[in-house]
C-alpha cells in the first residue's frame, strides 16, 4: 500500500493533493518507525488514526492540529535548551 493510499484509507474524503501532503505532515515518514522491528506501515497508521480521532476525521483540522503540536514542541524544547538558539533570528 502506498502512502497516498494508506492516507485515504484513514481518511477517505481526503483529496489526491492532501492525501499525499499528509503522509508526510501527519507522520514520521519518511523515517519509518521509532524502533527495528516495527511494521513501518502499522506504525504509519497508527498515526494517522490518532490525528484522525483528535480531528473527528476532519484532514484540515488534522493539520492544524498537528502544527500546534509542532510549535508546542518546539517552545519546550528552546525553553529546555536557550543556548542551542543563538543563532540570530531563531
Amino acid at each position: 500500500m502506498t502512502g497516498q493510499e494508506l492516507v485515504k484509507d484513514v481518511f477517505p474524503d481526503a483529496t489526491d493533493q492532501q492525501a499525499s501532503d499528509a503522509i508526510w505532515h501527519l507522520t514520521s515518514f519518511p523515517f519509518g518507525s521509532p524502533k527495528d522491528g516495527i511494521d513501518v506501515e502499522a506504525w504509519y497508521r497508527k498515526m494517522l488514526e490518532e490525528y484522525h480521532e483528535k480531528s473527528g476525521g476532519d484532514i484540515n483540522k488534522a493539520y492544524e492540529i498537528a502544527d500546534q503540536e509542532m510549535d508546542a514542541a518546539h517552545k519546550e524544547f528552546k525553553e529546555r535548551h536557550p543556548e542551542d538558539h543563538k543563532i540570530v533570528g531563531h
